[in-house]
């Protein structure tokens, strides 16, 4: 068994992957009339998200030393391959789209006249090799990351306070379908629920635990981009692009103003983090999927087909933008997240004929 790594590790890991989504824009602060309304949706989302999660609990409660795909095989037999191909595409596509968003920021902000595909291409392969360092690596940078990005938004914060029109936090128009469709998009959004189930098994604590104050970090430190977006940009919010680098903009503050490399360091380091955990996802699941003999093409079979899938999401960004369903995505993650393990259980409850599963 590899070695694992601590609870506060985890947190921060994830919390890094979870606000690389606030780069190019910031989840809740679109599409919706106040502070108020896109409040209570994050707070419901933040609710289901934790619930989505429990089947994967009680299954990871029982076979504690096996990510999800390890406890298909064992409990789905040649089903186990099927889901392994599941989660293997979800993954994939999930880093593709994140370097890709990353990438778009880069080339339309910080540095726009910089070839995308060097921007990708070597932050695919950093990330390549410190996924074969491991996970424990990555989780002890994810420190530094955090604590970086962390004190620039508390540096924004107070820049830009000054600056704050709270006519834009209210009213709350509780209309229940916003509320609903807000919801299943803000809870698609967070496509690193999924990513956890691979992360249980090199967890040291209590990971239940973790993952709520996981959830409740994020969503704090959404809230404060959020209110600072919505009070300081009111209507302009809904149109607008990048809007941490905005904000950032908008301090006044000379080191902000005139060092690009300032605005992109913290999300580059959020995007080499993502990217790497991904990748140990990826390559973890590629050799349950291949012949024995070809198993080790499995690092470079991954970095390829990365690299083709963001070139080609790349050149067809403006397309996958109007393509790209929130609906759906909501959909396939209750599926990775809840139907397959309850299905799981249920195969444990059929072959023991009892309901032991619940314990440990």
């Amino acid at each position: 068994m590899k070695s694992k790594i601590s609870l506060s590790q985890f947190v921060l890991l994830l919390f890094c992957c979870r606000m690389l989504s606030s780069l190019v824009y910031i989840p809740g602060a679109n599409d919706f009339n106040s502070y108020s309304e896109t409040l209570l949706i994050n707070i419901i989302s933040t609710v289901l998200q934790a619930v989505l999660l429990i089947p994967a609990f009680i299954l990871n409660n029982k076979f504690s030393d096996d990510n999800i795909v390890m406890s298909a095989q064992r409990l789905a037999g040649k089903f186990g391959g099927v889901t392994c191909v599941f989660y293997y595409l979800y993954l994939l596509f999930c880093a593709i789209v994140s370097l890709t968003g990353y990438e778009y920021y880069m080339v339309n902000t910080v540095y726009p006249d910089s070839p995308a595909l060097l921007i990708s291409g070597l932050l695919i392969f950093i990330s390549a090799y410190a996924a074969f360092l491991g996970l424990e690596a990555v989780s002890r940078f994810s420190l530094f990351a955090a604590l970086l990005l962390i004190a620039e938004i508390i540096i924004v914060f107070f820049s830009l306070s000054g600056q704050i029109e709270v006519v834009h936090l209210y009213p709350l128009n509780a209309n229940i379908n916003n509320i609903t469709q807000g919801v299943m998009m803000k809870t698609a959004e967070n496509s690193d629920l999924v990513l956890l189930l691979f992360l249980l098994p090199r967890i040291k604590g209590k990971r239940y635990k973790g993952v709520m104050f996981y959830l409740l970090l994020s969503l704090t430190v959404f809230e404060v981009l959020n209110f600072l977006v919505i009070t300081v940009f009111g209507k302009l919010a809904e149109t607008l692009m990048f809007p941490t680098f905005v904000l950032e903009i908008f301090t006044h503050i000379a080191v902000f103003k005139n060092t690009n490399i300032i605005h992109a360091l913290p999300w580059t380091f959020i995007t080499f983090i993502k990217i790497t955990v991904y990748m140990i996802g990826i390559n973890s699941i590629l050799p349950q999927l291949l012949p024995k003999k070809i198993k080790a093409v499995n690092i470079p079979l991954n970095l390829i087909l990365i690299s083709l899938g963001t070139y080609m999401l790349t050149s067809n960004y403006d397309l996958f933008s109007q393509l790209y369903n929130y609906n759906i995505m909501f959909w396939v993650q209750v599926f990775l997240l809840t139907v397959i393990p309850v299905g799981l259980l249920f195969c444990r409850y059929c072959r023991d004929g009892n309901l032991l599963f619940l314990k440990k």
